[in-house]
């Protein structure tokens, strides 16, 4: 008999229904004890408009009744709320799946000690440099990096289920494989209860502040990035492998994803979310029951076609880039418009997806004629 993993599990839930949300980020709070230079959300920050202690465990109650059982706590720093371990403990008894996301700044021993009695299923700690200089003119914030080694050295001790990830960026782009090599020295090698990851892309603020582009890398940058570490490398290698996606819809129609049909965001202040980008067709947590929110309102989006001939509507790299209609809306002011970054990009990761997948047909001829 196959033991079945937690993706199997998954993938047969996803499989049996649209409209059922499995996923939630719930956004706790904007606030946040770091000014990091890329952070998506700050600016957002409006503290006597965010839900209270009761309204976030009304809308987790909700959560549940409809099916929820992922449940990714976030911010800005959820810590950062007083009330962070009462929510916490509500979503646990409740039966959630809980990750939380968090700068590892604010943790102390009561903390870990109480998460320990009742663990998550991952904190996913954000460590986007190795050295002073280069971690704080991240976060912007002095003396925060010795604060973080303080924090870290509890948290890696404490036998809690930690994923370390860092942003890849200019400030920190020739860093990375450090710190992966630091997690790994501290955690041990990568097995279920812990990990590291990266992620490539830096975007606009909510807000619309474009400050934080200026620290994206080019596709070249982050290759370059990437070959510094041999398993890095390997996954690189290995999406390069994968060949092109073949899209489930006409690309006529704007909306290729389909994460609004079973994920949910939901901001500080109620406002439950089909994507962390957008906030079109979205509504009030607090008023609708989840499931006849997400059929009535997220059901808008399946109908949403191009209405100009976007370059974006007819290019053949649109399955394997990072633009979409939300992310368009946020950096261009234009949800069809290009994003001429991620034009740039897809060519390039075109052009290395060809070379690998004919450099990989090649040795496989060789290989069956020598055989």
């Amino acid at each position: 008999m196959r033991i079945a993993t937690f993706d199997d599990f998954y993938d047969i839930l996803r499989s049996k229904a649209r409209f059922l949300p499995r996923e939630i980020q719930f956004e706790l709070t904007y606030r946040c004890n770091l000014h990091c230079g890329h952070c998506y959300c700050r600016g957002l920050e409006n503290t006597p408009h965010e839900l209270s202690t009761s309204q976030i465990k009304n809308i987790l109650d909700k959560l549940r009744s409809a099916g929820v059982f992922w449940l990714s706590f976030t911010g800005g720093e959820p810590l950062a709320r007083k009330d962070f371990l009462e929510i916490y403990t509500h979503a646990k008894k409740k039966g959630f799946l809980v990750t939380i996301f968090s700068n590892g700044l604010l943790w102390n021993k009561t903390l870990i000690r109480t998460l320990k009695r009742s663990p998550p299923y991952s904190i996913e700690l954000t460590v986007n440099g190795i050295t002073k200089k280069t971690y704080e003119t991240i976060t912007g914030v002095t003396s925060s990096f010795e604060l973080l080694k303080e924090k870290t050295a509890l948290l890696f001790k404490s036998g809690l289920p930690i994923v370390v990830k860092s942003n890849l960026m200019k400030p920190n782009c020739a860093q990375v494989h450090r710190i992966k090599r630091w997690v790994h020295e501290n955690l041990g090698s990568p097995n279920f209860k812990h990990f590291f990851k990266y992620d490539p892309f830096v975007y606009p603020r909510l807000n619309g502040d474009k400050a934080p582009l200026e620290w994206r890398l080019t596709f070249n940058e982050i290759k370059a990035a990437v070959s510094k570490d041999a398993d890095m490398r390997l996954q690189y290698e290995k999406e390069l492998h994968c060949g092109f996606p073949s899209s489930h819809r006409p690309l006529e129609y704007l909306y290729q994803c389909t994460s609004w049909q079973d994920h949910l965001f939901i901001n500080p202040y109620g406002e439950a979310r089909f994507c962390l980008f957008s906030d079109k067709f979205s509504f009030d947590a607090l008023k609708y029951q989840v499931r006849d929110g997400m059929r009535k309102v997220f059901k808008a989006i399946e109908k949403e076609k191009f209405i100009t001939w976007s370059n974006c509507r007819v290019c053949k790299l649109r399955l394997i880039c990072n633009w979409c209609p939300a992310k368009a809306e946020l950096e261009t002011q234009d949800k069809e418009k290009p994003i001429s970054y991620f034009c740039r990009y897809s060519k390039k990761l075109a052009q290395a997806t060809l070379k690998s997948q004919n450099e990989k047909s090649i040795l496989s001829s060789i290989r069956r004629a020598a055989a």
